[in-house]
């Protein structure tokens, strides 16, 4: 009975955190898609830790830096977007120094949860 009850209240805790994972989340799409970034999937692992993952796609052209900045001062509160925002920015000094390759696209695959993480691509 302890234990049946210990496992409600962690599915419990797991849920109301998806929630607000989620929550944070569309918070920052609008944002996103305001730099030229779109949404191309959204996964949700429900478990303990509960976890999302999104992949943003959009043109290297998104990889504006002054506009990437601007974002990042408007928004120094979103822990979830300022991680995206500093993966741009990396990602668009990269983008200048291997002009050469001629990079078109970007890619960022996004993972929500207790250990949040972005990985970011730049693709041609």
């Amino acid at each position: 009975m302890m234990f049946s009850k210990l496992k409600d209240g962690l599915a419990s805790q797991s849920l109301e955190k998806a929630h607000d994972v989620i929550r944070e989340f569309n918070d920052m799409v609008p944002k996103i898609k305001a730099i030229g970034l779109s949404v191309e999937n959204v996964g949700i692992k429900m478990g303990l830790p509960p976890e999302i993952t999104a992949r943003l796609v959009g043109s290297a052209a998104a990889l504006d830096e002054k506009e990437i900045e601007k974002l990042a001062k408007e928004n120094a509160g979103n822990k979830i977007l300022g991680a995206i925002l500093d993966s741009l920015r990396t990602a668009a000094l990269f983008k200048e120094q291997l002009q050469s390759v001629g990079f078109k696209g970007v890619k960022i695959d996004v993972k929500l949860g207790l250990l949040p993480s972005v990985d970011i691509s730049l693709l041609n």
